[in-house]
């Protein structure tokens, strides 16, 4: 009864193995007919691009022979670099990191009604971290320090660093 067991489930499987073995071959054959198209494609536009750089002059082809005189050295001067200046640091509002988004420095801006700055310490948002702050009525001038973490402003317009 075993054997027979043993027989019938290798037999089952034979079948199942052919019926796969022929959906595999169905699929080599749709994967090869897909890769020799493509194949065919890629040769025609390979062919079309050797045509074009064929059909293009070349220097070989019209360059004359090099005389073939001795020319007596020459000296001749570099141009001056040229002399493009750095944009102005501007920046509007905001909060800037100082050495990282803004160079430390002296700002102006024109100021306004609703104009408020403040330099800070930190950036926790705690009163501590305000080292100097200011609502100036008109024109805003402020000096950033180096050891300044932050600027802060809102209402001010476009700060812009004073020569």
């Amino acid at each position: 009864m075993y054997a027979l067991a043993v027989l019938l489930l290798l037999g089952i499987g034979a079948m199942f193995g052919r019926v796969g073995q022929q959906n595999e071959s169905k699929a080599s054959a749709a994967t090869l007919s897909s890769y020799e198209t493509a194949l065919s494609e890629a040769e025609k536009k390979a062919d079309y691009w050797k045509e074009q750089y064929e059909s293009s002059p070349t220097a070989e082809t019209t360059a004359a022979p090099a005389p073939t005189t001795t020319a007596e050295p020459t000296t001749t001067e570099a141009p001056p670099p040229p002399t493009t200046e750095a944009p102005t640091p501007s920046f509007g509002a905001g909060t800037y990191l100082v050495n990282v988004d803004i160079p430390p420095g002296t700002y102006q801006s024109s100021g306004g009604s609703t104009c408020y700055w403040e330099r800070l310490s930190g950036t926790s948002g705690e009163f501590d971290d305000i080292i100097a702050n200011d609502l100036p009525a008109g024109q805003a001038i402020v000096t950033i320090e180096p050891t300044d973490v932050a600027f802060s402003s809102t209402g001010c317009g476009t700060w812009t660093l004073v020569p």
